[in-house]
Parts: structure tokens; sequence; C-alpha cells
């Protein structure tokens, strides 16, 4: 039985979380097992393995997948759990679980793509302050989940921006759809 599992969007395309799969397969398999292991730790990366059994009885059938996360950048401190997690998400995806347009989850992309650390506050106020004086209403809820790759795409876009003629509730109007949180473009009004 296949039912359809939570997604979120990333750059346009759906993605299911290393969570859900986790839940599908202890309903699926509840006599199944997920384990895992560090396969390389040092002051560079962590890379973890994760092995998937759908019956732990018959260890045979089994699903393997492998993640490293690197100690710099947006791993935060925690790159054996973003391992660890990205691992589990391939070992299950390679199961069949979750398996939309490719075998990664949203949380495998979010951290190859940088979209997991959230926006800082800095990068939050500049947004708003940027909106304001180009005359876009966006409010602090469209940006309060913005991460910061998505706010620096945000304050690029909109920074380049010429300030529109029309009023912000023609704007708001005729932009609702992408002035909603996806909110992926922000709408360029050239004036003439």
């Amino acid at each position: 039985m296949n039912k359809k599992l939570p997604t979120i969007q990333i750059k346009g395309k759906e993605y299911v979380m290393v969570k859900d799969r986790v839940i599908e397969f202890n309903e699926r398999c509840p006599e199944g097992s997920i384990i895992t292991e560090i396969v390389k730790n040092d002051d560079k990366s962590v890379v973890v393995k994760a092995t998937v059994y759908p019956d732990s009885k018959n260890q045979e059938k089994r699903f393997v997948g492998h993640s490293e996360a690197y100690r710099e950048g947006n791993m935060g401190d925690v790159p054996v759990e973003v391992a660890e997690t990205s691992a589990v998400g391939r070992a299950l995806g390679m199961m069949g679980i979750g398996v939309l347009e490719g075998i990664a989850s949203a949380d495998e992309i979010k951290k190859a793509t940088g979209t997991g650390k959230p926006a800082s506050d800095k990068q939050k106020n500049m947004i708003l302050s940027l909106a304001k004086e180009k005359g876009f209403d966006i409010t602090e809820e469209q940006v309060a989940g913005l991460s910061t790759v998505q706010a620096s795409q945000k304050i690029t876009k909109l920074m380049g921006m010429k300030s529109p003629e029309k009023s912000n509730s023609q704007i708001k109007a005729e932009d609702a759809v992408t002035m909603d949180i996806g909110y992926e473009d922000i709408p360029v009004v050239d004036s003439e």
C-alpha cells in the first residue's frame, strides 16, 4: 500500500522529509530495523552508513545509504546527526519509501544547498526594510521561515529592483500568488 507522504517544496520540487520516511518504514515494517554506523569521523567530515532491514530476521534483504557531512559550513555543531539523518533517508529511499523525483530527501537537499540554516535577524530586517522601500507589503511572518541562502537571494533581488509605480494594493492584488510564502519570486515591476 503506497500512501502519499507529506512533502515540502525546495526549489520547485517536492521532497519527503526523513522523519516522514522513518514513520512510514515503522508502519510498513514493524519487524524491521535501521542500523547506523560512523564510517569516518575526522576533523574535516563525518561519513555515516545506514542499513535498513525490512525484516530484522532476514539480514539478506537490506538497503544501504551513505552520507557525508562537513564540519565547516552549514552543519553547525551537529555533523554526525546531519550525516546520519541523510544516510537513513537515502537507505529508505533505496527501499522505495518517499521516492518522488529521486532518492534524495528534503533533509538531504537542504544540507546540499545550505537551505537548512535559518536566516539571521539582520537578514530578515534587511528584507523587510528593502521591501518597504520598494513598495512591497511583506510581513514578518513571510520572512520568518527563510534560510540564510533564501534570505541572501531575496536581498539581492530586492536591491536590484526599481521602485514600483503601482500602489501597494495593486501590487498585492496582482501578485498575491508570488507574494505568498514560498515566495520564491518577488515580482519585478519595471517603471517606464
